[in-house]
């Protein structure tokens, strides 16, 4: 479960991070492949793992999602939920239990 998402910081069960990517309840620290973007590159290791990614696009919604990784989400029948990242933490939280779920959360912008 994320317990909070602050300016700079992600608590998902007692664990800290700056931008959290998180394959079915195992959380990593997420590195930009491309600055402000997610792309099919960050989402290539959960796509044959997870029915439901949710992505958490900043406080203010200023990352940008490559259609790249739209297309092949929808190739595999994963469903996409594309939100700022308070919205994000709150749909993430309802999911995780109830689905396969990946996510990928920035905590700034």
């Amino acid at each position: 479960m994320i317990e909070s998402v602050e300016y700079g910081e992600i608590i998902y069960n007692g664990e800290r991070f700056k931008d959290v990517k998180i394959i079915n309840q195992q959380p990593h620290e997420w590195i930009w492949k491309k600055d402000h973007t997610i792309t099919l590159d960050d989402v290539k290791d959960m796509l044959d793992k997870v029915d439901i990614i949710v992505l958490g696009t900043g406080q203010e919604g200023l990352v940008a999602v490559e259609k790249e990784f739209i297309n092949a989400c929808e190739k595999k029948h994963i469903h996409v939920h594309i939100e700022q990242t308070p919205t994000a933490v709150r749909l993430y939280n309802e999911l995780e239990g109830h689905h396969i779920i990946g996510a990928i959360i920035h905590s700034t912008c």
